[in-house]
């Protein structure tokens, strides 16, 4: 971020007169949105989904030795460079550090999840829920879940009954009680909670969530790692 920021007040005399005027505020605007990427979500929170704008500032710099004999070392040396960085971050599996990989490795070999691979009892967990599914709740009935790590919306073809996507900082603004209150607005029957969470930060993200649920709505079936929800007749409202 330093270098890109020193090469771009180098060229930053050009911005008033270049025809490339993009290319020239392109390491300003990759800084200023890499540092509110830091601001919104802290440096580790935030380093996954910067990496795009960490291309664009290498090419930049590099970019500074357009018909440069040097340009070709320069352009090697980063690329190996990178690439060696990354041999223990790949053989590690870094990034999904934040995934429990304990247990043993479950492969599914058939249905829409095969070819599928992760560590302990999710994949299996989660194909028992696909079948519960499949065989009690109707495809017209909207279905809530929490915290909503797994990807039962694309697996099955349902939508989201909720404007929110995932139940973390990073996407759901509203406490428990709000959120409740929209689900009965929109006359949500079905709520799955997920019990034996894969990623166990979110347990703390979504605190409060499960409990106000249970208070409005029954379990009737409880799963390998998953409770199911139940409320025949939620409040009426008109939908959007």
């Amino acid at each position: 971020m330093i270098l890109t920021l020193v090469v771009g007040l180098w060229h930053l005399p050009l911005a008033l007169f270049s025809s490339r005027l993009m290319w020239v505020l392109l390491p300003w605007l990759t800084v200023i949105l890499a540092f509110l990427s830091f601001l919104s979500q802290g440096y580790i929170n935030s380093s996954y989904g910067i990496w795009a704008f960490f291309v664009l500032m290498v090419a930049y710099v590099v970019s500074s030795f357009a018909g440069d004999p040097r340009q070709p070392v320069v352009c090697w040396s980063v690329a190996i460079s990178l690439t060696l960085a990354a041999v223990s971050y790949v053989q590690r599996n870094g990034r999904l550090c934040y995934v429990d990989q304990q247990g043993k490795v479950q492969t599914i070999t058939s249905g829409p999840l095969r070819g599928f691979t992760a560590y302990g009892p999710y994949l299996n967990n989660f194909t028992g829920l696909l079948d519960f599914v499949a065989d009690h709740i109707p495809e017209a009935e909207p279905v809530v879940c929490i915290p909503h790590e797994d990807p039962f919306y694309a697996v099955t073809g349902r939508r989201s009954p909720l404007p929110m996507f995932i139940f973390d900082r990073t996407a759901n603004p509203f406490p428990p009680e709000r959120v409740l209150e929209e689900a009965e607005r929109r006359q949500v029957k079905w709520v799955i909670v997920k019990r034996v969470l894969q990623f166990g930060g979110l347990a703390g993200e979504t605190k409060g969530l499960p409990e106000v649920f249970s208070e409005k709505y029954s379990r009737v079936a409880r799963l390998k790692g998953y409770d199911i929800l139940y409320r025949s007749a939620p409040a009426q409202a008109d939908s959007p």
